[in-house]
């Protein structure tokens, strides 16, 4: 007990919690967690071993080039995934998920309206927008929610539904966010996965590639070398 009630560690948790949240930090702020986490230099069992992997996004309009170093290939476009399978563009597997981490392919999907079967605003107020709608394609989400900055007009928050419309698995939130380009885009991103109490936290780094091929934000493109040379420039 005593152990307990002298710990720093929980006594900073404590006063975390409830400065910056409204409830449930895990869900809230895991980044804030997290600093804390290493703050104290404590153990987080609920997490999977760290790994670090090398990926690239590039996106063109509403189209997303990924590919992880020596691992899959893909191209993202709302409602359709592909991914290189024996030197062709195959479709993705409804509910694929990327090794090792808590992401879905096509989590990683630009947001738009018409993502969403019937987009409506379920909160309007000074801290964001939240837009919530069932996904108007093929998915493996009953329901999506997302929490976007009035003023830049990012998603900073998302939360993902599965088979029904009351079963939350999972949470996103995006943060540290920087202007590259005339767009808002995420330098942190930390995903927790409810019923798995896992978590994968991204750090990311952007930049403008004008002269990136058309090509490659095409099926045809996926039937090519990858045009991408590592570690990127």
């Amino acid at each position: 007990r005593r152990k307990f009630l002298d710990s720093e560690y929980l006594k900073d948790f404590r006063e975390l919690a409830r400065t910056t949240t409204r409830g449930c930090i895990v869900l809230e702020r895991p980044d804030l967690l997290k600093k804390l986490v290493d703050k104290h230099g404590a153990k987080d069992s609920t997490v999977r071993g760290t790994a670090s992997t090398d990926a690239v996004l590039l996106g063109h309009g509403r189209v997303v080039y990924f590919e992880v170093k020596d691992g899959v290939r893909a191209l993202l476009r709302p409602g359709k995934a592909l991914v290189q399978s024996r030197g062709r563009a195959a479709p993705a597997i409804l509910g694929l998920a990327l090794p090792g981490t808590d992401l879905l392919l096509e989590d990683l999907e630009v947001f738009t309206a018409s993502a969403l079967r019937t987009p409506l605003v379920s909160d309007d107020s000074p801290a964001g927008v939240v837009v919530t709608g069932a996904p108007a394609y093929g998915s493996a989400y009953a329901l999506l929610v997302y929490t976007i900055d009035r003023g830049r007009h990012a998603v900073v928050r998302t939360q993902y539904y599965r088979d029904t419309t009351s079963n939350l698995v999972k949470v996103r939130r995006d943060g540290a966010l920087v202007h590259v380009d005339g767009h808002w885009r995420p330098g942190e991103v930390t995903v927790e996965d409810l019923p798995g109490s896992t978590s994968t936290q991204l750090r990311l780094t952007w930049r403008a590639v004008p002269d990136t091929p058309h090509s490659v934000f095409t099926p045809a493109g996926m039937r090519a070398p990858s045009p991408i040379e590592w570690p990127p420039g």
